[in-house]
């Protein structure tokens, strides 16, 4: 990512059968402490949950909480609570 207003922002892509989103929830590739931002990580993931129909299957990897040190609690709560 070049830019730092990227965060918080998503990138689509769609065919007859799927909508792939990419959410950014981070600027920088990790250092010693985590680099999740969870703020970012939320507008990202509450534009996304707008671009999909009532009942849409989904499935997430731990996004922010690899290599960005996130806490999978939080986010996945976060996660239940705008998609529900």
């Amino acid at each position: 990512m070049s830019d730092y207003w990227t965060i918080s922002t998503l990138l689509t892509e769609k065919d007859t059968h799927c909508l792939i989103v990419n959410c950014y929830g981070q600027y920088r590739n990790c250092s010693a402490g985590g680099t999740t931002d969870y703020d970012a990580l939320r507008s990202a993931l509450i534009a996304a949950s707008q671009l999909l129909p009532a009942g849409s299957k989904l499935g997430f990897p731990k996004i922010g909480c690899g290599a960005a040190k996130g806490d999978w609690n939080a986010v996945s709560a976060m996660i239940k609570d705008i998609f529900q």
